[in-house]
Formats: C-alpha cells, structure tokens, sequence
C-alpha cells in the first residue's frame, strides 16, 4: 500500500511559489536564464552529478516549462520536484 502525504489545501495553477528541483547531471549557471532565472546549485553526492535548481516561479505554466527544458531539452533525469512556500496563501 502506498501513503502520500497530499496538502490539505488548494493551490492555484496562476500563483507564485518557490520551487526545489533536483535532476541527475550537471548544469552550468549560464543556463539559469533559459530555466526562468531559478538558481542553479551543484549538490555534493557519492558518484553522482546532482544539480538542484530553487526559486520563485510565476506560475505553473513557468513550472511546466522549466520541467519541459530540463527532461526534453537538456535531458536530465528528474528526481524530484518540491513545493517550499506558498507566498500566495492557498484558498
């Protein structure tokens, strides 16, 4: 059986939020321009190249691209995807 831990309230897709993404592989800051100015941090692991991209992002329109950028253009595996605040309090 599998146990998710789900927000107990509504978020909006046209809302401001701030994003932690992780993915597999090495991105160079010139790059931080093409993924929405996010800020591009090289993340210390046993053997492995890990990136995590944090910041502000306008809606999830801009997260949608950010995500399209990173698996289809770049690609880069996705490791995982995190909500870290909700300026905008959700309704």
């Amino acid at each position: 059986m599998v146990s998710l831990r789900c927000p107990s309230k509504k978020y909006r897709l046209d809302s401001e939020y701030t994003y932690r993404i992780l993915v597999q592989g090495r991105i160079d800051e010139r790059y931080s321009c093409q993924l929405n100015d996010l800020t591009i941090t090289e993340v210390a692991n046993d053997g492995t190249s890990l990136t995590m991209l944090y910041g502000r992002l306008g809606d999830q329109a801009a997260l949608y691209g950010v995500l399209n950028t990173l698996c289809n253009i770049m690609h880069l595996p996705l490791l995982s995807v995190e909500l870290v605040d909700a300026r905008n309090d959700p309704t």
